[in-house]
């Protein structure tokens, strides 16, 4: 009895004992973890610093276009974040961007370069024209002493002065080289200025380097135009043409300024510009810087002496007939119109061509003045 009675006094002992011992204190709270467990996105601050060692990376392996768009990913995460530390690296993102900006440089394509070194102006009424100068440029990276060209590039062209059908932008190769198509001109009459400049947009922002940029001008033909003028009869070409005068008064209210020319001086060099000869023609234009030529040819019939019953009166009759073509210096038609002849009279044969020639000029001129709206459209296109 005695001994069982000490068992269990062992035993509750033990389990006094036991109940004694402490548990382990509960673990302290951690402290939230800044790396990134696997399966979950990095936070955007993380991300910012990654791009920002991404772009340096870039940069010293000779990807620039590489490293701006890192850059760009970065300005365009520290608007979203709007954290004082997101301004932080958005800044240091920006002033890499800057960097690199000043060492860009963006050169005009080939075809626009001058035989003096200069850059040229495109004829706006060449755009959409075989062979017509599109706007073109190499995106470059300048060093102390060489230059690299920058591929995969971005390149927006945009109108500054006039408008039309561009392309919008255009990626760079592996030259640097970027081509937009510029196939229409809402005002070929007047000046067209695109601009081209490098742009890079990530998330929905734009970071355009406006400071490099170039600039493509697309120039009207001027407004001169070369007025030639005959006037033949049976006796030959007459001198000094009154229809030369009328026709260049005309012309002003069409918009152009007209200089005047007796077609008599030209002698048959004239049948030939009239006639569409190439040559003849810009030689014609050149001669007095115009980009347009207005040739106006009136031609008398000899003279018919009325004859009634046997008996011969004196009236006399010419029929004057009158072409007036207008042309552009590459020798494109403007406006052309032929005249039905009119009928001069007069009491001798001279007196009856000398009437045609004034009934001709103002029936042109009646014609003339009323299609002048017509003309002027047909110039500005």
């Amino acid at each position: 009895m005695r001994k069982k009675a000490r068992i269990l006094s062992a035993i509750f002992s033990a389990l006094a004992l036991m109940g004694c011992v402490s548990a382990p204190p509960p673990a302290a709270p951690s402290a939230p973890s800044t790396e990134s467990s696997p399966g979950r996105p990095a936070s955007s601050l993380d991300e910012m610093r990654r791009l920002l060692d991404l772009g340096r990376t870039a940069l010293d392996s000779n990807h620039p276009a590489e490293a701006i768009r890192s850059y760009v990913t970065v300005l365009a995460l520290s608007r979203e974040e709007g954290t004082a530390e997101a301004a932080r690296l958005g800044t240091q993102a920006e002033a890499e961007l800057v960097r690199i900006g000043n060492r860009l440089s963006l050169e005009p394509g080939e075809g626009w370069i001058g035989p003096d070194g200069s850059q040229v102006a495109a004829a706006s009424r060449s755009v959409g024209k075989e062979g017509a100068l599109q706007p073109s440029v190499f995106l470059f990276e300048n060093f102390a002493a060489a230059k690299s060209p920058i591929a995969d590039a971005p390149i927006r062209f945009e109108f500054v002065r006039g408008g039309g059908v561009l392309t919008a932008s255009a990626s760079t190769d592996t030259l640097g080289r970027a081509n937009a198509i510029l196939s229409r001109l809402d005002t070929p009459s007047s000046e067209a200025v695109v601009r081209a400049y490098p742009a890079f947009t990530a998330r929905g922002f734009t970071y355009a380097f406006r400071n490099v940029q170039r600039d493509f001008s697309y120039l009207p033909p001027s407004n001169v135009a070369k007025v030639v003028a005959l006037e033949r009869g049976p006796e030959g070409v007459v001198q000094n043409p009154q229809i030369l005068d009328t026709v260049a008064s005309i012309l002003k209210g069409a918009g152009l300024s007209p200089s005047p020319l007796d077609g008599k001086l030209l002698g048959s060099g004239f049948d030939r510009a009239f006639g569409g000869d190439p040559a003849s023609v810009r030689a014609l234009a050149a001669s007095a810087g115009a980009s347009y030529l207005a040739f106006v040819v009136s031609e008398a019939s000899p003279a018919r002496q009325m004859e009634y019953g046997g008996k011969k009166y004196n009236i006399f009759t010419s029929d004057c007939k009158t072409t007036i073509r207008i042309i552009r210096d590459d020798g494109t038609v403007v406006f052309a119109l032929p005249m039905d002849p009119v009928r001069g009279q007069g009491g001798t044969a001279a007196a009856s061509v000398s009437d045609a020639f004034l009934k001709a000029r103002e029936t042109l001129s009646a014609e003339l003045d009323r299609r002048l709206s017509e003309i002027r459209k047909a110039v500005d296109q």
